[in-house]
């Protein structure tokens, strides 16, 4: 087994945070998908927008204490 260092676990915090909140195509199609089934059994549909079912990930921030 490998070890990590201190370094490459931030490293790869910040690349899984930029990662998951990172929009691909797929995430914007099922979103127009769930939009355009909404606006269709909507009263009201020009009140629905393709931001509503973009969702939004948060991270901790994590701080890393080294050792002097």
């Amino acid at each position: 087994m490998q070890t990590t260092t201190a370094q490459d676990f931030v490293d790869w915090i910040t690349y899984l945070d930029e990662e998951v909140n990172g929009f691909h195509r797929e995430d914007y199609y099922l979103a127009q998908v769930a939009m355009v089934t909404a606006q269709a059994n909507s009263k009201h549909p020009e009140k629905i927008e393709l931001e509503h079912y973009l969702l939004g990930f948060e991270s901790k921030v994590v701080e890393v204490q080294e050792d002097v």
